[in-house]
């Protein structure tokens, strides 16, 4: 049964109705007795300062399921792309949504950064745009693929590294 909300129509604002349950892979309904919050503030360096400093819930709510109880196979296997140091992996992972098999960085000191805080993926320190060319010609999609200078002219380097 959907929720009987009214939502107004803002830009840049969107609701959640539903939920994804990591322990069963569900998607679940939140639960009628939540409220909506709104931020009353106004001043843009408060509302920096206050973003992600806290996490709203239901006090005894059994919904909330801990990160490092989510088993690896239950996460999702992800390739990042301009993965930089690795940010925004270590911040999927430590939340037990995902497991970073593969990256992509084209800055070499990044990649580097990333392999050191990262050890157990495999990291390919190029441009992604060659990469995803070799791929899409290997597996015959080459027609369908419109790439840069760089990729068109250095895509078979990779060809003996990816398979």
């Amino acid at each position: 049964m959907p929720l009987c909300r009214v939502y107004p129509i803002l830009d840049h604002i969107f609701f959640c109705e539903v939920f994804y349950d990591s322990s069963n892979g569900d998607l679940k309904q939140l639960s009628s007795n939540m409220k909506l919050k709104f931020t009353s503030i106004k001043n843009e360096t408060l509302l920096r300062e206050k973003k992600g400093k806290g996490v709203e819930s239901e006090t005894d709510s059994v919904m909330i399921v801990k990160p490092d109880e989510i088993p690896k196979e239950m996460r999702l296997a992800t390739l990042d792309i301009f993965a930089g140091c690795g940010g925004l992996s270590y911040g999927l992972e430590k939340a037990g949504v995902s497991d970073t098999k593969w990256a992509i960085e084209y800055e070499e000191r990044a990649g580097q950064a990333f392999k050191q805080y990262h050890p157990k993926t495999t990291t390919f320190v190029n441009n992604c745009n060659v990469i995803l060319r070799s791929i899409m010609e290997k597996w015959g999609d080459a027609d369908d693929c419109v790439s840069t200078v760089e990729a068109a002219k250095n895509h078979n380097d990779w060809k003996g590294l990816l398979w």
